[in-house]
């Protein structure tokens, strides 16, 4: 009888080290997942605002936020010879971009959002240039992960 017990003690405690280590597992792939989340939607983010901003002529500075949160950048492109402004904006925690006063889509990955989005106009000697500073917060199997994100381009127009 004692050694039943022992047995059983034994079995309970593997068992539990098991659950546990399993519960751990899965946790640790949650938070992998949401890191990934979070580094492909700024990857997808920087490289679609740099593109579009490489692109501009200028900064539209009166449909622009610069220095506060949530902060708004308009870019002048050229579509065919005409100068059309270009926007990037929050609406419900999520970027989103204006071509022409047209919505085109959102720019964060779904399951991300933004948290604080501040826009700083670089202007020197004629050159533009601007520094986002961005706060993501992704949340993937119950696991959230939040970040801060910065990057400065320059305009084509700017150099």
């Amino acid at each position: 009888m004692v050694e039943m017990i022992i047995y059983v003690a034994l079995l309970s405690f593997f068992m539990i080290v098991a659950i546990n280590g399993a519960i751990i597992m899965i946790s640790s792939y949650s938070k992998a997942q949401s890191a990934r989340l979070l580094d492909s939607s700024i990857n997808l983010l920087v490289s679609k605002i740099g593109r579009e901003a490489r692109g501009a002529t200028s900064i539209n500075d009166a449909l622009s936020i610069f220095n506060q949160s949530p902060g708004r950048i308009s870019f002048f492109t050229t579509n065919a010879g005409v100068s059309v402004p270009l926007e990037f904006y929050i609406e419900g925690g999520v970027l989103k971009m204006k071509r022409d006063g047209v919505f085109i889509g959102d720019v964060t990955l779904p399951g991300v959002s933004v948290d604080e989005i501040l826009f700083k106009k670089i202007d020197n000697f004629g050159r533009q240039a601007f520094k986002m500073t961005i706060t993501l917060t992704a949340n993937k199997s119950g696991q959230t992960k939040t970040e801060n994100f910065y990057y400065t381009t320059a305009l084509r127009g700017g150099y």
